[in-house]
């Protein structure tokens, strides 16, 4: 080869990698600002115990011999356990990570095909009808699926490794190509096609069909080549496998819930979707609801005939245009694990669920393409000119729909604003709209979510608690006793109906629930400390201890049993050991309000306390103030306390004066008067006892 064509080939490489680098940096920059989203980024990173211990050896262990959200996916894991690592829970650094993989499978993939095909610029072009294509922002811009950027590249590696096993066979490279297949499937279990994939690829473009020295017959052929895929078939037999047997427990879709017929339905119009989707991507969204009474059976039936007419098509003319056969296949193969034939979740498709399938129809439409514009006799800058716009146009389309992903109320607003009318949409907005402070809109979000499913046990939940957190408790106890009759082994749920049924002074039903919750989870503080509560409120000061303290024995670590041990503790004038439980739950929470000014409060009226203690009350009642707006009269009348403890009579008695009016104004006449009378003793140059 001359070597100024080795020089200019080298330049263009060169060219397509800064392209694509830049392209995707443009694209997916914009990430590093953004937050985590209330989408399983939760279970996955930001509330998952074992991830935020970051890299230990139980760990690592962990990752392979347990699922993670219903996926064994221990290449995935490790790659969150070292972002935890570098970035702690700083979500940006997270998303860069995803981006970086994704620049890498794009850069990796170009090298790949143009290995294969020995063709520089539809290489290229495919590389940037991977990377840039919209479709692909779920998988790059929400961190948990870093699945699916990993299989990304572990695929691009394999087609490179496959190509120098091709080109000349050994044991060393086809342990390289089963390499990268083991990592791709411990990455997310979608990779397990793979090898049906690379049986295509044998057919076009390495054309080994035709590459037998001694006559052989078809069959004889095909069956040397998928015995040489026996390994890989091995690996994902065993990966398919384990992946149904974590998922059937709890995220696998039973044929009583789903049917197969209503299955067969979703997969044929799920598969129209998608490959309108590569020609027209328009109204993405991160969530599209399946619903069994929604199912349009004439979409099936048409997305099946599409799939059946092109098939029939491509297989026709396989012998002549052998990559449209290759790309089509690879399509509806690399398809088949996210089809919906075994549902998985809820949704009826998903973008991510196309970031390696279309590979194989960027693959048919390019070299369509070329074919073409050699029949037409289109010059070469006219169709670079082409090609660099249309991936212009994606690019914007990409960066935009990028923009949705900054939080969860971006992304589940969008949902709406294109049409998806989900209980999951409205229950997941509602959360991110809590997050954000905004309980009104969020309350009214789950609002709709029971609206729109009243059997939605998430909705039920967040809207019951919505409720019971404005203190409508009338309106949140219906809603939890629902949720609780749609899984009556809750634990959390029955708690939190006990709860308002306590606020509510339904005690007696409030002590049903939590002994029926008792018997089911008897290693659950919670209801201990609900049942003391109500012992407290009974007057029952002594078995109310006794179940604060139980509640510790199961749980060291809870600072309500802590915060609730000391005012029953301090009600029996055991003041010492009731400071003693405050200081303990303060550690534990250390900027709860409500702990610290009780504990500020107890520690100002005890008669017997040290000098230091009346100091660590105030400095509590100092930090409690802070925390809060300044206009609550029974915290300022706390703080007051507090100021005259240590002997600041004069600071107190102006705390006190504010408190007073504030009490007046909101029309507290109990607490005002109380006010008045520590003003009194505060002249008098002595502090509340």
């Amino acid at each position: 080869m001359p070597s100024e064509f080795k020089s200019s080939n080298r330049i263009a490489s060169i060219v397509v990698c800064l392209g694509l680098t830049v392209g995707l940096l443009a694209i997916y920059g914009q990430t590093a600002s953004f937050d985590f989203v209330n989408w399983d980024d939760d279970v996955y990173i930001y509330e998952n115990p074992q991830i935020l211990k970051g890299i230990t050896a139980e760990n690592v262990v962990d990752a392979f011999t347990k699922g993670q959200s219903h996926l064994w996916h221990p290449i995935t894991t490790l790659t969150h356990l070292v972002d935890i690592e570098l970035y702690g829970t700083n979500a940006g650094g997270f998303h860069l990570t995803n981006l970086w993989i994704h620049i890498a499978a794009s850069i990796v993939l170009f090298f790949a095909i143009r290995q294969m095909t020995r063709l520089h610029y539809p290489s290229a072009f495919v590389a940037g009808l991977f990377a840039l294509h919209p479709l692909r922002v779920e998988s790059v811009a929400w961190v948990t699926e870093r699945k699916d950027v990993l299989t990304g590249l572990f695929l691009a590696i394999l087609l490179l490794a496959y190509s120098y096993y091709v080109r000349k066979p050994s044991i060393a490279r086809y342990g390289l190509v089963l390499l990268a297949f083991v990592l791709g499937a411990m990455s997310k279990p979608t990779f397990v096609p793979v090898p049906l994939a690379l049986l295509l690829l044998d057919y076009w473009p390495y054309r080994r069909d035709e590459q037998t020295e001694v006559k052989q017959s078809p069959i004889g052929i095909w069956g040397r080549l998928i015995l040489e895929k026996t390994p890989l078939l091995l690996v994902s037999a065993v990966t398919s496998l384990l992946t149904i047997q974590i998922q059937s427990a709890k995220a696998m879709v039973s044929l009583s819930q789903l049917t197969l017929n209503e299955r067969l339905v979703n997969a044929g119009r799920s598969y129209g979707i998608y490959l309108t989707q590569f020609f027209w991507p328009h109204s993405l969204a991160a969530y599209y609801k399946l619903d069994r009474n929604e199912i349009a059976f004439w979409q099936g039936i048409a997305g099946w005939g599409v799939v059946i007419a092109l098939t029939a098509i491509v297989l026709r003319y396989s012998k002549q245009l052998r990559y449209l056969a290759v790309g089509w296949l690879w399509f509806l193969t690399m398809m088949i694990p996210t089809i919906g034939l075994l549902q998985a979740g809820t949704q009826s498709h998903a973008d991510r669920f196309t970031y390696l399938p279309q590979i194989g129809l960027a693959i048919a439409m390019t070299w369509a393409l070329s074919d073409i514009s050699r029949i037409w006799r289109l010059s070469r800058p006219s169709l670079l000119f082409a090609a660099l716009s249309l991936l212009c146009i994606l690019s914007v389309a990409s960066w935009s729909q990028t923009r949705y992903w900054q939080n969860g109320v971006t992304l589940f607003s969008r949902a709406i604003d294109v049409g998806v009318r989900s209980e999951v949409v409205y229950s997941n907005l509602g959360i991110a709209l809590e997050k954000e402070g905004r309980s009104t809109e969020a309350t009214e979000m789950f609002r709709r979510s029971v609206e729109l499913n009243s059997s939605h046990f998430e909705g039920l939940v967040n809207y019951g608690d919505s409720l019971r957190a404005a203190g409508e408790y009338e309106r949140a106890v219906p809603l939890l006793e629902r949720a609780l009759q749609i899984r009556p082994d809750n634990k959390d749920v029955a708690n939190n109906l006990a709860t308002s049924l306590i606020q509510l002074g339904r005690l007696d039903e409030a002590i049903l629930r939590l002994e029926e919750a008792r018997k089911r989870h008897p290693s659950f503080a919670e209801t201990l400390i609900n049942l003391g509560l109500i012992r407290f409120r009974q007057n029952k000061v002594d078995e109310a201890i006794a179940d604060y303290r139980k509640a510790l024995e199961i749980n060291p670590e809870s600072p309500g049993a802590y915060s609730n041990l000391a005012i029953a503790l301090a009600s029996k004038n055991l003041r010492m050991e009731a400071i003693d439980a405050f200081r303990a739950s303060l550690r534990l929470r250390p900027e709860d309000v409500n702990t610290l000014m009780s504990a500020a409060w107890i520690v100002a009226t005890s008669p017997d306390a040290p000098s230091q203690t009346f100091e660590e009350g105030l400095a509590w009642a100092k930090q409690g103030m802070k925390l809060t707006d300044g206009r609550n009269p029974k915290f300022l009348m706390m703080l007051a306390g507090s100021l005259a403890a240590t002997n600041r009579f004069d600071e107190a008695l102006l705390i006190a004066e504010k408190a007073e009016q504030l009490a007046l104004q909101q029309g507290d006449t109990s607490i005002a008067e109380a006010i008045r009378t520590h003003k009194v003793l505060y002249q008098q140059k002595q502090p509340v006892r």
